[in-house]
């Protein structure tokens, strides 16, 4: 029993040590993502943080769909969390839009997504920072086709990205019109 409890304890300190991930109910209204950007919603969402660099809001699962959000990326870093020993493609704040999204295509390859085509990459503002868009489609390992769009800009050298994601089959088309309120009321503090 002690065993036991000596080894429950050191799980637990570790879990204080290296940050857990948190799941909390978002209500409508303005948030606050990546203490970098303020979205505006009309529903409630479930905002998972602290798991990855990306803070995920979703309805129905992450895995269905879901508006994940990257602030305050600095030169070097990858744009995905990949496990360590692959070679991710690193953002420079000195890449143009073109770059940025060949990148988020590489490093969407290294996580087993197939078939990954950009489509319509344009300029876009997030707030009054100049950015860009694009759309995208891709099929996960297991066959599931997804649509997605990413929303980024450079913002004092740091790269911010929006990205709504959901299976090409119901859920993308089921909160486009959300994804695209809370994308077109983003701004930076």
């Amino acid at each position: 029993m002690k065993q036991l409890l000596r080894i429950l304890g050191c799980a637990a300190l570790c879990g204080l040590l290296t940050g857990c991930p948190s799941i909390t109910l978002v209500k409508s209204g303005p948030i606050t993502l990546q203490d970098r950007l303020i979205v505006e919603t009309t529903h409630e969402w479930s905002l998972i943080s602290g798991y990855t660099k990306w803070d995920v809001l979703t309805v129905d699962g992450a895995r269905l769909q879901r508006i994940a959000v990257l602030g305050g990326l600095e030169d070097g870093e990858s744009i995905f969390s990949f496990p360590q020993g692959q070679k991710a493609p690193k953002f420079k704040s000195s890449m143009t839009a073109a770059e940025i999204a060949e990148a988020i295509k590489s490093s969407m390859a290294l996580g087993n997504l197939g078939n990954f085509k950009i489509i319509n990459l344009r300029p876009y503002k997030i707030g009054s920072e100049d950015g860009f868009r694009f759309d995208c489609t891709y099929t996960t390992k297991d066959g599931l086709d997804f649509k997605c769009l990413f929303v980024g800009a450079v913002y004092k050298n740091r790269l911010s990205l929006i990205a709504a994601y959901g299976t090409a089959v119901y859920y993308y088309d089921k909160y486009s019109e959300e994804a695209e309120r809370m994308i077109k009321s983003a701004r930076f503090i």
